[in-house]
């Protein structure tokens, strides 16, 4: 076997081709799990299928969102496992799956059928920053990486890191500052609950 084909049948962190597939379609199965999951706590918090999807709402767009990212992403990095760009797809389908999910759980738990369901605050606070990670993988790291997996130059390296340090500060302090606020607040946008 030579050097690049023995390179090349290593995935992300030295695993083999086969256990990046495998690790890649569960990833976006897991993912269309969050979006159907989406779907039916939509509909169980009692949202009319006009609502579920309207553009002001999201519900529908945050699902096609979720699925298209997951599959594009398991596409790639079952074929490609080396290469960054299908692993950024699926975690961007990831979060937004969580957000999607994690938002309408925390409407049920917390508005539809309170106490139903356990963790529906932290539920509320999940979905007010798992966002961030999701974005800045798509708004830094898809442009700096595409399409070979590894930025034009070495001098492209320091927009990696500052992207890194951003996302990581605007995740870390959006969890600090709503860990207080969770619960019925941040799933109606109201400031003080009766």
């Amino acid at each position: 076997m030579t050097e690049g084909a023995g390179a090349q049948s290593r995935g992300i962190g030295g695993i083999s081709a086969r256990a990046a597939a495998l690790l890649a379609w569960s990833l976006c199965a897991l993912c269309v799990a969050l979006a159907v999951a989406n779907l039916i706590l939509a509909l169980l918090n009692e949202h009319t299928l006009g609502e579920i999807f309207s553009s002001e709402e999201g519900i529908v767009i945050f699902a096609i969102w979720t699925v298209s990212f997951s599959v594009v992403g398991a596409l790639i990095a079952s074929q490609r496992p080396e290469n960054p760009i299908g692993w950024i797809f699926l975690a961007d389908g990831f979060f937004y799956g969580l957000l999607s999910a994690a938002d309408e759980y925390a409407i049920y738990a917390l508005l539809t059928n309170p106490g139903a369901l356990p963790l529906g605050a932290e539920a509320s606070w999940l979905g007010q920053w798992i966002w961030a990670p999701g974005l800045g993988l798509s708004l830094v790291f898809l442009p700096l990486l595409f399409p070979e997996g590894h930025p034009p130059s070495h001098r492209w390296r320091p927009v990696g890191w500052l992207g890194g340090l951003f996302i990581g500060l605007t995740v870390v302090s959006s969890m600090i500052l709503l860990w207080p606020e969770r619960g019925p607040a941040l799933v109606t946008g109201d400031e003080s609950p009766s």
